[in-house]
């Protein structure tokens, strides 16, 4: 059994798609069925995911992916957006993760941030069984969150998701992502509905400020008469 191996074979599926991620499927079905951990249903699951990314064009492949994971929150990759969304907060927990991955030996070389779950996945696999384990149950509930949100969306990469749950200890990860209750209310993904929730708001110059200011901004009425402009000579 190498829990290692699984991990990171759970992690290239949840990158981007790449023509050599699609050319190496095969690899990661011998590491999900060499982890006796996992039950036939994780690995029938994990079948489900290769063999559709197996047999579809790289394109449609890269643009499910886009559709699953980059078009709204409810289903994104980034752990601590779930948790702390954009506030400062996030900042502060980006800083913590690096530093617990820095005492492990691992440094960041790629672009994406530490909180992003295939990243979070390869620091997994560096460790032993037991502290793995608990690692993945550290994030969890996020990892229920973003697994019942597919789940509902019947997506494949849902068996990801209930993998990593099998592999945290839950004894029955597909009943429980299925009727896993306070999920969050599925998001308006349209294009439309993401360039309105992007885009900058009408800035106002007089909507803040004080009564008292007010009437000396107030607009300029096209309609009244041009007042003359008085010049005064300045006395020595």
């Amino acid at each position: 059994m190498n829990t290692k191996l699984t991990f990171r074979a759970l992690a290239a599926l949840l990158a981007y798609p790449t023509a050599a991620l699609c050319a190496n499927l095969d690899e990661l079905q011998q590491a999900f069925a060499a982890d006796k951990r996992l039950k036939p249903a994780d690995r029938t699951a994990l079948q489900g995911l290769l063999d559709k990314l197996g047999t579809s064009d790289l394109m449609d492949a890269e643009e499910e992916y886009i559709d699953t994971f980059d078009r709204g929150r409810a289903a994104s990759l980034n752990l601590f957006e779930h948790v702390h969304g954009e506030s400062r907060d996030r900042g502060q927990a980006m800083v913590d993760l690096l530093a617990m991955y820095e005492q492990h030996g691992l440094a960041l070389t790629v672009r994406d941030l530490p909180d992003f779950l295939p990243v979070f996945l390869e620091f997994v696999s560096l460790l032993e069984a037991d502290a793995a384990k608990q690692q993945l149950q550290e994030v969890q509930h996020l990892v229920e969150t973003i697994g019942a949100t597919l789940t509902r969306r019947q997506s494949p990469y849902a068996a990801v998701f209930q993998a990593l749950l099998r592999l945290a200890g839950v004894s029955n990860p597909e009943k429980l992502l299925a009727d896993r209750e306070g999920a969050p209310v599925e998001e308006d993904t349209t294009l439309d509905a993401i360039d309105k929730a992007w885009a900058d708001q009408p800035v106002s110059f007089l909507g803040g400020c004080s009564p008292q200011l007010a009437p000396q901004l107030a607009p300029i009425n096209a309609t009244a008469q041009p007042q003359p402009i008085e010049f005064h000579r300045r006395t020595a």
